[in-house]
């Protein structure tokens, strides 16, 4: 039970614990009584609609991380990029927006929220730099991590830490951050080849393979011929449920 992992945490003196809560375990309410100094959107897509039915059950769980869960000063981090995120950071009084690219537009739709915007400078399959702004101030990150999805988590990464209390010059620390295992791991090599592992998922291949994340590997013709160079990890060629505009084939 989370409840008696968390209780055993804070026996042992952890002071911060971040953790992944799925759609799932907020409708079944196996989070219920947990308070929560921030809570993090990052896009709504069509993972779980076996469990939910439709799209609009899914936001719908997927929002109560925000609508059921009230804390004094809680940060609310929406994905201002994603449609979804924009509907809870509309009505939520606390939300804070993320995400790449002109806030004039999403301002206009949301209203005067704070927001952390980011610009792309540089993205490769060494790394990244990002530039990011918020209330008036811009500093740039250069982290290992590949990927314009990598871009977005960092920004995330960066609002929560901006709300808990950290400033912009916290943020440096990033730029030794590795990355998660399994998430494209960038494997050491001395053979000067850029070897990367990915977990064997529809979602993560087709973001491999899509704009504007097809940046990240220079090698091969084709976004998908670099990807199959260059990655290591098993195939899939049966996918449930695809979404639409996702091609029937694996990369």
């Amino acid at each position: 039970m989370i409840h008696e992992l968390l209780f055993n945490m804070k026996k042992a003196d952890v002071d911060v614990a971040i953790m992944e809560v799925s759609s799932h375990a907020l409708d079944q309410y196996r989070v219920a009584g947990l308070d929560f100094d921030a809570g993090v959107l990052t896009n709504v897509t069509q993972d779980h609609l076996d469990y939910h039915g439709d799209m609009e059950n899914y936001f719908r769980a997927k929002a109560k991380l925000f609508t059921e869960y009230p804390r004094e000063k809680k940060a609310n981090i929406l994905n201002y990029n994603d449609p979804y995120g924009r509907r809870i950071l509309t009505d939520s009084e606390e939300g804070i927006g993320y995400g790449i690219g002109d806030t004039g537009i999403v301002t206009h739709e949301v209203g005067d929220k704070p927001m952390v915007q980011g610009r792309i400078l540089s993205l490769s399959g060494k790394g990244m730099e990002i530039e990011t702004s918020y209330k008036g101030k811009s500093w740039v990150v250069k982290s290992p991590l590949i990927g314009a999805f990598n871009a977005m988590n960092l920004l995330a990464a960066q609002a929560v830490g901006l709300q808990l209390g950290l400033n912009c010059k916290d943020m440096r620390k990033l730029e030794s951050f590795p990355g998660v295992p399994g998430r494209l791991e960038r494997v050491m090599n001395d053979r000067g080849l850029d070897i990367l592992l990915i977990m064997p998922t529809p979602r993560m291949r087709w973001k491999m393979c899509s704009t504007p994340s097809r940046n990240l590997i220079s090698k091969g013709s084709s976004p998908c011929s670099a990807v199959v160079e260059t990655v290591i990890a098993p195939s899939v060629r049966s996918w449930r449920r695809p979404w639409p505009g996702m091609p029937m084939w694996p990369c």
